[in-house]
């Protein structure tokens, strides 16, 4: 993926690279300065709430140390992290708890597992019974 301006949208978008059909012109400068309120921490959080319009909760994400590169990618190196005495660490986010997360989460499988709060660990919980269901028939 690619984060640039789109000018049919005008606005921040994300694109992917795969699907860039020609080779864009390289500028000496930028064709549209970028914003001043822009920060790319705040986009990427709010990847996540691309497809879904409840609230943003804050999330405590239990995760293996090769985690640490995966979370500052995706909340940036502002997001808080504690470090445990058993090789993890605890990552606090705030994320839209939407399918965009929880399959974030299951794709990375036992490198990552959310803490809390209850209510995101039963929603993710139910969404795993849910699929186990239509594959056990």
């Amino acid at each position: 993926y690619v984060v640039g301006y789109c000018d049919e949208r005008d606005e921040v978008r994300t694109f992917r690279v795969d699907r860039i059909l020609r080779k864009p012109e390289a500028l000496e400068q930028a064709a549209v300065p970028k914003p001043e309120t822009y920060r790319v921490e705040k986009y990427t959080q709010e990847v996540f709430r691309m497809y879904a319009t409840e609230e943003l909760v804050t999330v405590q994400l239990l995760c293996k140390e090769p985690m640490m590169k995966a979370i500052v990618d995706k909340f940036g190196s502002s997001a808080e992290t504690e470090r445990l005495a058993d090789g993890r660490f605890r990552a606090t986010v705030t994320v839209c708890p939407s399918p965009t997360f929880y399959r974030w989460v299951f794709g990375w499988g036992s490198l990552v597992e959310i803490e809390g709060p209850e209510e995101v660990r039963a929603q993710f919980r139910e969404m795993l019974a849910e699929e186990l269901r239509r594959y056990m028939h």
